[in-house]
């Protein structure tokens, strides 16, 4: 399968609508983030070390949460889950929608897949061998596995990237990315605000007055 096959298939399995909101509801996490840090009461400099778990605890329960209220709408075959890895660590949000299978994560370099966990390394290898191989043999496989990665900004609290990382089964390298970000970026751009032309108003004699002047000039006739 080729990457344009693969992509083309991603985006028959989540609707345009759903990858618009997960969007959407990272850049609402990263706005809301440090006011959960403050409010806790946390200074610096332990706030900063603080400020991405807080983060990622509300991009992982509200895009599952997305995820799952979209499936109850019945728009494709999107759905959210909570799963543990089963080597004890915390619970994590997965997202399926056909064959895809997409777990979240923070990335600290543009190019790099987020930190070995065990439960990214064996999707990566039941999902992903070989998966580009043979970019003329276009079987569909059962699952494929990706990353929906977010990129921190070094100065601003939104995120710098959001992608969509393909790994290969030894969740070494990046096959194939989607740039959410870069499909979405019209959702951030400011609208230019448009001058408004004032009209002057027209110059107008008020009918009072009009009538009082013609009403003059009739007496100054009788007078005469």
């Amino acid at each position: 399968m080729t990457r344009e096959q693969l992509e083309q298939q991603f985006n028959d399995g989540f609707p345009e609508g759903f990858l618009k909101e997960v969007v959407r509801t990272i850049f609402s996490c990263y706005r809301e983030a440090p006011g959960l840090v403050a409010a806790a009461g946390v200074v610096e400099p332990f706030a900063r070390w603080e400020l991405p778990f807080k983060r990622r605890a509300l991009i992982q329960g509200r895009v599952a949460a997305l995820a799952s209220g979209w499936a109850k709408q019945g728009e494709g075959s999107v759905k959210g889950h909570i799963e543990r890895a089963r080597s004890g660590g915390g619970p994590y949000a997965l997202v399926t929608a056909g064959p895809f299978h997409l777990t979240l994560s923070m990335i600290d370099q543009i190019d790099e897949l987020p930190r070995v966990a065990c439960f990214r390394k064996e999707k990566s290898k039941a999902c992903n061998p070989s998966l580009f191989d043979d970019p003329e043999d276009s079987t569909e496989k059962d699952t494929y596995y990706a990353v929906l990665a977010d990129l921190p900004h070094p100065t601003e609290d939104r995120p710098a990237a959001i992608r969509i990382k393909f790994p290969d089964a030894d969740y070494c390298s990046t096959f194939h990315h989607i740039d959410l970000l870069d499909r979405f970026a019209w959702l951030f751009e400011s609208e230019p605000v448009q001058e408004e032309t004032i009209k002057e108003p027209e110059p107008k004699l008020r009918e009072d007055l009009g009538k009082q002047d013609a009403d003059s000039d009739g007496q100054e006739e009788k007078v005469g």
